[in-house]
């Protein structure tokens, strides 16, 4: 048998009801979720590259966005789905993702994460053309093989491992959005961040020590919500 107590910090006990924890567990003690960073955010999960999933994580948000915009933002969701489907756990049984949502302050917020082996180690991992080709990208930028380096290699160079072409437009879609409505994208993996700034056209990439690390990849897209001409 499981039991619990609640934690001393009252955030931290909301984030633990508003997931749903505190219910597998038993607990029946109520908490009321308040807090601004906790209380707008809607969680979903699974382990399977399902596309009826994504659309239904998207459907409060549908009437937002153009139909482009939302066909990218949908081709991006399922694309990271499949990713982890497919690369992230490869070796180990125990797969799954997370995805988080939230409307706030005029910003669709999308959060999305595994706890698989990351993208810089999927790519050293890897013997293809595509880690070839991320070679080469580092080589003639003149960057060091890094965490953070690899992840700005595999956003820009856009392709899927599988080399279908029907794949691996996932992170080109979202940053297709993020870019032409001014958003932001964060992909933290492993020891390494790359962060864009669509407003300011600003990117950077960071490796962290071992200290920061973590096993797993979190995907993290904020997206404006177009200002209607009525407005």
């Amino acid at each position: 048998m499981l039991s619990c107590r609640h934690p001393k910090d009252a955030v931290v006990s909301q984030v633990l009801s508003h997931l749903g924890i505190f219910s597998m567990l038993g607990e029946r003690g109520r908490v009321r979720v308040s807090a601004e960073d906790v209380i707008y955010w809607k969680v979903h999960g699974g382990t399977e590259a399902d596309g009826e999933r994504a659309n239904d994580a998207l459907i409060p948000y549908e009437d937002l966005f153009s139909d482009p915009d939302k066909a990218r933002i949908y081709r991006g969701i399922t694309e990271a789905m499949t990713n982890c489907r497919q690369h992230a756990y490869e070796g180990r049984s125990d797969e799954g993702w997370w995805m988080y949502t939230q409307l706030k302050d005029n910003v669709l917020s999308v959060a999305f994460a595994d706890l698989g082996i990351g993208i810089p180690v999927s790519l050293s991992s890897r013997e293809d053309s595509f880690k070839r080709n991320v070679s080469r990208y580092l080589f003639f930028a003149g960057l060091p093989w890094s965490d953070g380096n690899c992840i700005r290699a595999a956003l820009e160079l856009g392709r899927s491992r599988t080399g279908r072409p029907n794949r691996g437009k996932g992170l080109p879609d979202i940053r297709a959005v993020v870019d032409r409505l001014d958003g932001g994208l964060i992909i933290h993996s492993n020891d390494g961040l790359f962060h864009l700034n669509s407003a300011t056209k600003k990117a950077e990439c960071r490796t962290f020590s071992n200290n920061a690390s973590f096993q797993g990849t979190i995907i993290v897209w904020a997206i404006p919500v177009p200002r209607r001409e009525s407005e």
